[in-house]
This record gives structure tokens, sequence and C-alpha cells, in this order.
């Protein structure tokens, strides 16, 4: 269950390293840097979205099948602390 716990924290967690990763040099001006800035927040705000949404899918799934424990509890905390990012949050 902890390869769950691993799999779950890189795959919210990817977003952001790809969004710090280093641009390429392009000749842009100042507008279309933001606009690109915009976009990648969004992109990040729909993953982590998407992201909730698995975790959720997985904790429905122990609770079907009457599992509990670490885990679960880890999985609603962190699905918790997905929930409460804002899109201003997202922007930071």
């Amino acid at each position: 269950m902890k390869i769950n716990r691993i799999l779950l924290t890189g795959a919210a967690l990817l977003p952001l390293a790809l969004s710090a990763a280093p641009a390429t040099k392009v000749s842009a001006n100042r507008s279309d840097q933001l606009l690109r800035q915009e976009l990648k927040q969004e992109r990040i705000g729909a993953t982590l979205d998407r992201v909730a949404s698995q975790i959720k899918s997985v904790i429905t799934e122990y609770q079907l099948n009457g599992l509990e424990g670490d885990d679960l509890d880890t999985l609603v905390r962190f699905h918790g602390m997905l929930g409460q990012l804002s899109d201003q949050d997202v922007a930071k």
C-alpha cells in the first residue's frame, strides 16, 4: 500500500516539477509570457482536479471493500489537502 502512496504523491507533484523546469529560450514579449504562465497554471489546476478525482475513486474502492487503516487515512487526508487548494494557491 505504500507504493500507492508514493505513486499518488508523485502524480500530484509531477505538474509542479514540470512547471519548475527551465523554459526554452523563446523571444516573446511580456504579454505572451504572461499568457503562457496562465496556461501553465490552468493545466496544473486541471491536473490537480484529476488527481483528486482519482484519489477519491481509490478511497471509494477501499471503503466498498471494507478496507481500513493508515493507507486509507493517508489518502483521505491527501484528498482533503488537494480539495483545499484554491486557484490562488495554484497561481503561486
